[in-house]
């Protein structure tokens, strides 16, 4: 049973679970034990942006997030954040 009163200093045995890592607090000390669990992710070969399809290699890093906008075209439109960040990329290479 765990010491409710304000002044105590004593923890009460508890295991708190966090996305598979799990905290025990008892006797004034911590224990922190974390559990990972691999998740085969499928891949694509192939990325298909406006009809054209380009291969993946180890430095694409597009998310479907962001191909989901590029039927809004929203890098070609001046002052939008987006065409600013495209300028500033074709000005690099």
């Amino acid at each position: 049973m765990c010491d409710t009163h304000p002044t105590s200093s004593r923890l009460c045995s508890r295991t708190f679970n966090v996305q598979n890592r799990y905290l025990t607090a008892s006797n004034n000390s911590i224990t922190f034990n974390a559990q990972t669990t691999q998740v085969p992710r499928i891949t694509p070969v192939t990325v298909n942006i406006n009809n054209n399809t380009y291969p993946i290699d180890e430095y694409t890093n597009v998310t479907e997030n962001i191909l989901s906008k590029t039927t809004r075209k929203l890098h070609l439109q001046v002052g939008h954040p987006i065409h600013t960040l495209r300028t500033l990329i074709e000005q690099h290479f």
